[in-house]
Formats: C-alpha cells, sequence, structure tokens
C-alpha cells in the first residue's frame, strides 16, 4: 500500500492496452498532452480525489475513497461530471498502476 499511496499518479493512455488503463507517478516521464490527463491520488486514510478535464478541459478535483475489494482497490467518486464512478485497481508497482475498465 505504501507505494500506492506515496504518488499522485498520472493516467499514461499511451500505454492502455486490452481494458487496462496504465498511472504513472506524476514526477515520472510522462509525455505533455493536448487533453486534461486523469489524476488519481490515494491518501493512506483511505480517502482519495479523481482529477479529470471538465467542459473548458480545465482539471477538476473529485471527492473519492477508496478500499480493498479481495485483490484488488476500488476507488470510487462520491459525486461525479462523469459517467465513471468507479476505478479498479487490479495491480500496484512502485511506477505503475494497472485499472481495469470494465
Amino acid at each position: 500500500m505504501q507505494a500506492m499511496t506515496a504518488h499522485q499518479w498520472l493516467h499514461a493512455f499511451e500505454e492502455d492496452a486490452a481494458g487496462d488503463e496504465v498511472y504513472r507517478p506524476a514526477e515520472s516521464e510522462v509525455p505533455p498532452a493536448r487533453r486534461p490527463r486523469e489524476r488519481l491520488t490515494l491518501d493512506a486514510d483511505g480517502s482519495a480525489r479523481v482529477s479529470v478535464g471538465g467542459p473548458d478541459d480545465r482539471s477538476r478535483a473529485l471527492a473519492a475513497t477508496w478500499s480493498a475489494d479481495g485483490a484488488d482497490i476500488v476507488v470510487r467518486v462520491t459525486r461525479t461530471l462523469t459517467a465513471r464512478s468507479t476505478y479498479r485497481i487490479v495491480s500496484v508497482e512502485h511506477d505503475r498502476l494497472v485499472v481495469r475498465v470494465s
């Protein structure tokens, strides 16, 4: 869990494959993008923030919570600006999170 809560995570959509989204630490070499990158911030107390692009392309931070669900970590956005309200983290490494899209 320490690796997961030690960073703010950026969606590295260039690395996405087969229904999985890849997130990298914000301090890593993620290239600039024309569209806003989603960000996940997971705090040790179970709170979280999900930042998504708003209608004017500015990033909007949404309150969320996270908890374990078997071997996965589930992030639930409490009030969403988009259709997506759940992020299921299926893999955690020190420099990479994998989120399963369902």
